[in-house]
């Protein structure tokens, strides 16, 4: 397996062990968190085009159990070169059956590869939680408005192969992001990044990036990797480099 293969099937499968529950089908895995409805992330499918056989079999199961759980079936496209037109290619199926094809730019995936240019001011104490603190929900979470990253984090943290870093202030949680160990592969992810409302533009995300960034290497983590968006200027001063892009986009339907 390629590195390109081993962490499009780590990010394409990440939330099932980390904090969604999941089920498999065939020719699918449905992801999904009951407690937590408006969590994208965590209600979600993914399908495998190999091992379909009825793709219209397919998206009718995936739409009946998002439905039971009252939630608006989303499928994720396929983030293997070999079936980049997937939805493309089927869409009189996918439309027939309900769904409305989205595509948007394709993801970039970077890697933890370069030179960390960021200068620490040491302006926060950043800590490498033993588990869950309150104050991360208290002090950001719901202050800024996200409370769907509530109880996601919260298992989250909960698991041995994840690595939560927060940053505080005084007392006060500032910022916090994770590090997710693979279970099956040599890589980690670099998770979502949340500065406290108040308390952004003062370059705490990039010092809990930079010391996440050289924890890395120290504890000779392998194939860290992060993917492109808003806080990629800070990825990538932190040492994240392009390494390839995958298709971004997805399949809806509403619920009847």
């Amino acid at each position: 397996m390629t590195l390109k293969e081993m962490l499009l099937t780590e990010e394409a499968e990440y939330p099932g062990d980390t904090f969604a529950d999941s089920y498999r089908g065939d020719g699918f895995t449905a992801f999904y968190f009951d407690e937590n409805k408006e969590l994208w992330e965590g209600n979600h499918a993914i399908v495998y085009p190999d091992k379909i056989k009825n793709l219209r079999h397919v998206l009718e199961e995936v739409k009946e159990f998002y439905a039971a759980r009252q939630k608006e079936p989303a499928i994720f496209h396929p983030l293997a070169d070999e079936h980049y037109y997937y939805f493309e290619e089927n869409r009189d199926v996918i439309e027939s059956c309900g769904y409305e094809l989205s595509l948007f730019d394709d993801y970039r995936f970077l890697a933890l590869t370069g030179e960390n240019t960021i200068k620490r001011s040491n302006s926060i104490e950043i800590r490498l939680l033993d588990g869950w603190d309150d104050r991360i929900g208290g002090d950001i979470i719901l202050p800024s408005g996200e409370p769907w990253e509530l109880e996601s984090t919260k298992k989250l943290a909960s698991k041995k192969n994840c690595l939560l870093f927060a940053g505080f202030k005084g007392e006060k949680a500032v910022v916090y992001s994770w590090l997710h160990k693979s279970l099956r592969f040599d890589c980690v992810g670099c998770g979502y990044i949340l500065c406290a409302k108040n308390c952004r533009g003062r370059g705490y995300a990039s010092e809990l990036l930079s010391t996440m960034a050289d924890y890395c290497r120290e504890n000779e983590l392998h194939n860290c990797f992060h993917y492109a968006g808003p806080s990629e200027d800070i990825v990538r001063r932190a040492g994240f480099e392009d390494i390839f892009t995958a298709r971004a986009g997805r399949i809806n339907a509403k619920l009847t």
